[in-house]
């Protein structure tokens, strides 16, 4: 015990235990992915990517709702603006053969702290297609409020 508590070899010990405690967190950590998302600038409108790390789950209905659910929070960048109101939520996402039907809350279109004279809305569905296509590789989608489909690409 005398030699495992001498200064020389107790540096050892404690890197080892150190790295094994870091091994251990990082392994218990949720696999993350980043993806890309595109917001219109405040002054000109022009499309801005921003990168996110986000939680990966598999299967290509969990990722278009990932996908969405994070285009619908907004940017972090203050130069952006939203699209929709922060509050609005993917109700669902179901897949079918060939399309993906992303179902919403009405908080997407009829949202009180988004000005809606501001919001282009056929920029927001354009963009939330190319957004899901680039980070998942789906390519046709729908998207349907109060249950009216809206958007289909």
């Amino acid at each position: 015990m005398d030699r495992i508590l001498h200064p020389k070899r107790m540096w050892v010990v404690l890197a080892g235990i150190a790295l094994l405690v870091s091994l251990t967190i990082a392994l218990l950590q949720p696999y993350r992915r980043s993806i890309v998302l595109w917001f219109p600038e405040n002054k000109t409108g022009k499309l801005i990517s921003e990168v996110r790390f986000v939680p990966w789950q598999s299967g290509k209905v969990n990722a278009v709702s990932t996908v969405v659910e994070e285009l619908l929070l907004g940017p972090a960048n203050p130069q952006c603006k939203p699209f929709t109101d922060q509050y609005a939520r993917v109700k669902a996402v179901l897949a079918s053969k060939d399309r993906f039907l992303i179902i919403l809350d009405s908080n997407a279109l009829f949202a009180s702290s988004v000005k809606t004279e501001t919001t282009n809305y056929p920029t927001f569905f354009k963009t939330l297609a190319h957004t899901v296509w680039f980070n998942t590789g789906v390519k046709h989608i729908s998207v349907a409020i109060n249950g009216h489909i809206i958007f289909s690409q």
